[in-house]
């Protein structure tokens, strides 16, 4: 295979994301609790969704620490569209009840 079939394969793959492992901060791994990054994209992405919005892609991920600096859950930024007018929406994802809620900026 050549470098452009190869670079094309890779972003083939990493937009159906089997390549999250590669992303930089694809987890996080702190006092043992490991807070998976596509899971809390997946669920916001889904949340919003629901809500009935056009999730257009994801801006921004961080891990949210709790207590002990323990990693409790993720915030995600999304950009969304609603009817002629695209803005960023805010979601919280807490990993122990695997739960996504939506927030307006």
């Amino acid at each position: 295979m050549n470098k452009i079939s190869l670079l094309a394969m890779s972003f083939l793959l990493a937009s159906c994301g089997a390549l999250d492992w590669v992303r930089p901060g694809a987890t996080g791994d702190t006092g043992g609790s490991i807070v998976n990054r596509s899971a809390a994209e997946r669920a916001c992405f889904a949340a919003a969704q629901e809500a009935g919005f056009d999730v257009r892609r994801v801006v921004s991920s961080r891990e949210v620490p709790g207590a002990g600096g323990i990693i409790t859950g993720r915030d995600v930024i999304l950009l969304v569209r609603s009817g002629a007018d695209a803005f960023e929406l805010r979601c919280s994802y807490a990993t122990a009840t695997d739960e996504a809620r939506i927030m307006a900026l």
